[in-house]
Formats: structure tokens, sequence, C-alpha cells
């Protein structure tokens, strides 16, 4: 239950500081929460690997090298097909300037103009 209160605290908190912050910071923070589940499920096998192969590296070490990579690896992986699979959400293209990505929508045709105003030209 304190967990539950301090998690429910936490959105409100950042909720309305969100409000004052530029748009590009809320994008940021979103992209790294939708990778945050590959974070989840990763962080205890990095943790174990790190303690069994490398127990010489400092706790900050491990923390850092625990939390950084599987983040890195979720950024990927949202991005490619095995999205679904690591982040728990659907491949999507990346914006980016430009055209559009979306191969299935068909192109916009170009309205021909009326005989009213061809009339009008001559």
């Amino acid at each position: 239950l304190v967990a539950v209160s301090i998690s429910f605290a936490l959105v409100l908190v950042m909720e309305a500081l969100f409000r004052h912050l530029p748009e590009a910071v809320g994008n940021g923070v979103t992209r790294l929460a939708t990778a945050g589940f590959t974070v989840v499920l990763s962080h205890p096998l990095i943790l174990w690997l790190m303690l069994k192969f490398f127990p010489a590296v400092p706790d900050w070490g491990i923390f850092c090298i625990a939390v950084v990579v599987p983040w890195i690896v979720g950024l990927i992986s949202l991005r490619t097909a095995a999205s679904p699979w690591l982040t728990g959400y659907p491949h999507r293209v990346p914006n980016v300037p430009g055209p559009s990505l979306d191969h299935r929508r068909k192109p916009r045709r170009l309205r021909r103009p009326s005989t009213r105003a061809v009339r009008r030209e001559r």
C-alpha cells in the first residue's frame, strides 16, 4: 500500500512538472519509459552476469551497467521488429522529416480544375 501511494504521488508530481517543461523533454522521457520494460526484464540477468563473471567491478559500476545497457537495448529495439517481444510496444517507424513512410496509404490525387474555371480563363 505504501509503494502504491508513493508511485501515485510521484505520477501526480511529474504530471504537474512536465506541463512546464519543453515538449522535447516529455518526448524523451516517454521514449525512456517505453523502453523501461526491457530494463525490468533484463536488469536481474545483467546483475547476475556482472556479479558472477566480473566481481572486481565496484558496486556503482555494476549498477550503472545494469541500468544503462538494458535501456540502450530497449531504445534500439523500439526501432526493430523485435520491439513487441522486448518492450511490449509495436514496432513504429521513427519520426523523420520528409515524405510519409507509410506505404499502405494511397497517394493523394490532384483535383482537376472545374470546367467553369477553364471557361473563365479563355
